[in-house]
């Protein structure tokens, strides 16, 4: 049994999510609370005036959808939750997350490796590059290492007391997606680590509620210049063996 603090993001609609995520939780033996996600498209003229800022939104990159600030509200709302209760580290899962079975032996090394007073996001799902040295040893077949790279995907990670302060602080009103890990790693928020080899993966039973209105908006705002420096460097230094591609294997 696990005593690592679990919250589940769950739209109130989806019962279905809820039942399938509860039983796996069960069977991993993971204790959880379920978290009410903040369904956006209900979200009132009013209520979108006090929680996002679109002009900041577009001045950065983009306006955002629906979904994504109700996302954004949702996870916010889970940090404020941590806050409340000045808990040294929590487990922040969607409910359409798929989780391996080593996940359980995972966060009881996790619970040893973090440090509250340190600003440290941990990513559970699959990263493509991270750095092999240093490492922490989590379990006898998992590390703990840090990401090299743009890494998204807010269905399944770890934070401790001091990044949910950060974050926190610095989105809200809502202006850009919560899972801009990389990028929040690179304005010094975060402390940003993954668990190599990964153990969370999405449950494909189910079809995202954040991808179609979020597709539509792409389309509709400027394409971002690929970097070609930043592509090359990723060859030169996998080459040279400080960073290394995590194959996606589940």
């Amino acid at each position: 049994m696990s005593d690592f603090p679990c919250f589940v993001v769950n739209l109130e609609k989806d019962k279905e999510r809820r039942t399938a995520i509860d039983e796996q939780l069960r069977r991993h033996n993971i204790p959880h609370t379920f978290s009410p996600a903040v369904h956006g498209a209900a979200l009132s003229g009013d209520e979108l005036l006090k929680v996002y800022d679109e002009k900041k939104a577009r001045d950065r990159q983009r306006e955002l959808a629906l979904p994504e600030i109700g996302c954004a509200l949702s996870h916010y709302a889970i940090y404020r939750e941590m806050v409340r209760q000045n808990l040294p580290y929590a487990l922040i899962l969607e409910d359409d997350v798929r989780l391996a079975d080593h996940t359980l032996a995972v966060l009881s090394g996790l619970s040893h490796a973090l440090d509250r007073d340190k600003p440290t996001v941990v990513l559970l799902n699959h990263v493509r590059r991270y750095k092999p040295r240093p490492s922490i040893l989590l379990t006898s077949t998992h590390g703990l290492f840090n990401v090299y790279g743009r890494e998204v995907g807010a269905y399944a990670y770890c934070l401790t007391q001091s990044a949910a302060q950060n974050l926190m602080r610095a989105l809200y009103p809502v202006f850009r997606q919560c899972d801009e890990w990389g990028d929040f790693a690179a304005e010094g928020m975060i402390e940003l680590k993954a668990v190599v080899p990964y153990c969370a993966s999405h449950n494909y039973a189910f079809a995202s509620n954040l991808k179609p209105e979020r597709d539509e908006i792409k389309k509709r705002s400027p394409q971002l210049t690929k970097n070609y420096f930043c592509h090359w460097k990723r060859i030169v230094l996998t080459f040279l063996g400080i960073i290394k591609k995590q194959p996606e294997t589940w």
